[in-house]
Parts: structure tokens; C-alpha cells; sequence
């Protein structure tokens, strides 16, 4: 159910307008005279997994905007456990869109990055969303030991460059007690997506 949900979510354009045309299409038959109440069962969860990946208005500034999980840390700190195969299944159909001057131009090139993050414990970027933007993220574990969430902190290059994997092994030290809280305990291996 998750995959399918990640993928409804990373859903755009024509196929984002049509999952929600044949959502709401089968929801009417929740109506009278079909009284299908199942239907509901299925065409809510779907319209809810495309709002999850609605942005805000546009032109109103960062905050609701959308960000490709390939060029952001926070992204990047959610896919660490991806394996290359699932990272094909996600991003194999993806144009890599050159937002910023560092941006991943490639699948290979996005796996790569990934596979550094993972080492690390967090991930960072160096204007690969925007040209003077720097971040760093590290993942949150839930219970088991899956990633929930991620932590993190951007600035602009000339402030915050030069303290970036610093500021990484914090994030991922926060990331570590947030899941830690949330009963995760480091010392036993995390549950992850790799086969």
C-alpha cells in the first residue's frame, strides 16, 4: 500500500489530473442509486494521497512549494534505504530537471549520492535545488526502525558552506534522539528497504 501511495503522490501533470478524475468518478458510486459504500474505500485514499503531494499557490514563496526528492537533502535523508533497484523504480521514468548548478543529471548520478548519505548517517546538497542554497538532512526512525521523517537545515552558501557536514552530523544526532523518542533504538540494526 506505501508503494502505491509513492507513487499516487509523485504523480504530475496529465496522470495527476486523471488519478483524480477517475478517483472522484468512482466515488459516485458510493451515491444512490448504486449505494457501493465500498467505493468510498478506495477513491478517498487515493484523492488524499494526491493532496499529500499538492503544492500551495503558486508564486507565494517557499513555503508549499514543491522540491524533487533528487535535489534536496531532505529527499535524499528519506531515500537512504533505498536499494538501487527500488531507486530505478522511483526515478527510472524521471527527467532530472536542472534547478540549480550541482543538480543530479542522472539516475547513476543520484544513486551515487545516495550510497555517500548513507555512509554518512545524512545527506547534503550544494545548490543542487538553487543557486546559493545549502543544506544537510538526516533521516528520523520510527520503532522499527523505518524512516518517517527527515531533519532539516538550510542556509545560504556564503553563511553556511564551510559548516555543512558539520552541520549534518548534528542533524543526524537530533534525527538519532527524535527516533530514539519515538522508540527506536540505535544500537540494533534498522529496518530497511535494501533486499
Amino acid at each position: 500500500m506505501e508503494r502505491l501511495a509513492g507513487k499516487i503522490i509523485l504523480l504530475g501533470g496529465w496522470r495527476r489530473s486523471l488519478a483524480a478524475f477517475l478517483a472522484g468518478a468512482f466515488a459516485v458510486f458510493a451515491l444512490a442509486p448504486f449505494d457501493f459504500f465500498a467505493a468510498c474505500l478506495v477513491s478517498f485514499p487515493v484523492l488524499v494521497w494526491l493532496l499529500d503531494g499538492a503544492a500551495g499557490e503558486p508564486g507565494a514563496g517557499p513555503v508549499g512549494r514543491l522540491v524533487p526528492a533528487y535535489c534536496s537533502s531532505s529527499g535524499q535523508a528519506l531515500l537512504i534505504d533505498h536499494t538501487r533497484e527500488q531507486l530505478h523504480e522511483l526515478f527510472g521514468g524521471v527527467r532530472f530537471v536542472r534547478l540549480g548548478p550541482s543538480t543530479p543529471r542522472s539516475l547513476a548520478d543520484l544513486t551515487k549520492r545516495i550510497e555517500v548519505a548513507r555512509e554518512r548517517g545524512y545527506a547534503t546538497v550544494d545548490e543542487e535545488f538553487e543557486p546559493g542554497l545549502v543544506a544537510a538532512a538526516a533521516p528520523v526512525r520510527d520503532f522499527r526502525g523505518r524512516i518517517v521523517a527527515a531533519l532539516n537545515v538550510s542556509g545560504p552558501k556564503f553563511r553556511f558552506g564551510e559548516r555543512l557536514d558539520e552541520a549534518g552530523a548534528e542533524a543526524a544526532a537530533a534525527a538519532r534522539t527524535l527516533g530514539e523518542r519515538l522508540g527506536w533504538t540505535p544500537q540494533r540494526p534498522h529496518a530497511t528497504l535494501r533486499a
